[in-house]
């Protein structure tokens, strides 16, 4: 049995959506989860703009980075079919494979807690027949047939990031009529396409736990960096048990708690097995040093592994695919330790000049015009400003030394601050928001 793609034709798609239903029912899946989903290109038919349809599910891609980047090892490939699959007796339902998925494929399962998507109708496959959105395709607009080579897929809604995808879409006419369609469904089929309003794939409010967890380990590594060049005094307890605390938060965001354990099995690929790594390596290391009480070269060194866990953290988000390229952004937690352990150990000339820098830094990366579309991220951008930039200038013109502390927490909230922000504006590519742009 060889490996199998996905043929499109988005010239005789006419949106019907039956492959959604076709697939719900063979899948036996909720009304409001869509292994496969037909997006519209120019819903309002603007007469000046090409109209067509996509109906995207898992392209079982060569190069799948859900399958890559998993940190528990729960993904694979069926090597007979080519199918990529999620075992959920794996899975931690952590959702990156969400995030590092272009064609927004995984979904999360909240009764079961993990993740799932399209199986290639693998069981169909392996007895001979076609998947269940191609059997019952009205106008041939999608089929399969052995998979060949990699294809180039130029088309809007469709994102290409080099990950070889196992579909190939015909292109767009040039002068496209638009399709004229009836619909022939009575109300217990419509009932099957009704769905929620498109959420963000990552939303502050469900991941602000990671949130948390990223900027406690910002403060712990800065702290213990400094401290090996200015006199701060550490306790060993409360640096452990912040520590402790930190990774236990970050396990609220998993759908199978009891699993965690998992996350750190993928270290060759997963940017967040190694986060878990060098996590807890930095944690037990440091915890032992100041149980010491001597500096040591030790200490520099210890320094280096929490940075390789910010390091690591950053890369977490920096696979992820997405329009906006920043380096600032692509490595913020790493640069905003850097600039704190510069605040503690500069003298004051230095302390200004590392404000302006920061000051500079964000505002190259700051989405001024989008301040007017929402309340929350208004209260992100005037709150950073407060606090990042404006209070810890006041307090240093007031005199540096004496108010230096109050400067230094003006400086923590506003970095918290740019953490909560770092999640609003973190947004992947997928098919619906490449075809809204």
């Amino acid at each position: 049995m060889g490996k199998t793609q996905f043929i499109f034709d988005a010239n005789k798609c006419t949106g019907c959506r039956a492959c959604e239903i076709a697939c719900k029912i063979e899948n036996q899946l909720d009304v409001n989860t869509n292994w496969r989903r037909v997006v519209t290109y120019n819903k309002d038919q603007k007469p000046d703009q090409p109209y067509y349809h996509l109906s995207i599910a898992c392209n079982h891609c060569e190069d799948a980075p859900c399958m890559k980047y998993c940190p528990a090892l729960a993904i694979f490939r069926d090597n007979k079919t080519g199918a990529v699959i999620i075992d959920e007796n794996k899975c931690i339902g952590c959702g990156y494979c969400s995030w590092v998925c272009p064609y927004d494929a995984p979904a999360f399962n909240f009764t079961k807690g993990v993740m799932e998507k399209c199986t290639f109708c693998n069981h169909r496959l392996e007895e001979g027949m076609t998947t269940a959105c191609v059997s019952v395709c009205p106008t041939g607009a999608l089929f399969t047939e052995q998979y060949e080579s990699v294809v180039e897929n130029n088309i809007t809604g469709f994102p290409e990031t080099g990950i070889k995808p196992k579909i190939k879409i015909k292109s767009i006419r040039k002068k496209n009529i638009l399709p004229e369609f009836s619909q022939p469904y009575d109300e217990s089929i419509l009932s099957l396409l009704s769905e929620k309003e498109s959420e963000p794939k990552i939303d502050v409010k469900k991941e602000w736990v990671l949130a948390v967890f990223s900027f406690i380990f910002m403060f712990l590594t800065s702290m213990f960096t400094a401290a090996e060049f200015v006199s701060l005094d550490l306790l060993p307890m409360p640096f452990l048990i912040s520590g402790v605390m930190a990774m236990g938060i970050s396990v609220i965001h998993l759908g199978k708690k009891d699993r965690a354990f998992r996350a750190i099995l993928n270290l060759k690929n997963s940017w967040l097995s190694r986060e878990i790594l060098f996590a807890s390596l930095f944690l037990g290391s440091a915890f032992i040093y100041l149980l010491i009480g001597q500096k040591s070269a030790a200490g520099l060194f210890i320094s280096f592994i929490g940075f390789a866990a910010l390091f690591a953290i950053d890369s977490v988000y920096r696979v992820i695919p997405k329009k906006e390229k920043s380096i600032y952004k692509n490595n913020q937690l790493f640069i905003s330790a850097v600039f704190f352990i510069g605040i503690l150990i500069s003298i004051e000339i230095s302390f200004f000049i590392l404000v302006i820098l920061k000051i500079l830094l964000w505002l190259n990366n700051s989405r001024l015009s989008d301040t007017t579309t929402s309340k929350t991220k208004i209260l992100f951008f005037y709150s950073k400003i407060v606090f990042g930039f404006v209070m810890p200038i006041i307090i240093g013109l007031t005199g540096y030394r004496e108010y230096f502390y109050y400067s230094v927490i003006s400086i923590l909230a506003s970095e918290l601050i740019e953490r909560f922000e770092f999640y609003i504006y973190l947004e992947p590519i997928t098919p619906q928001s490449e075809i809204e742009n």
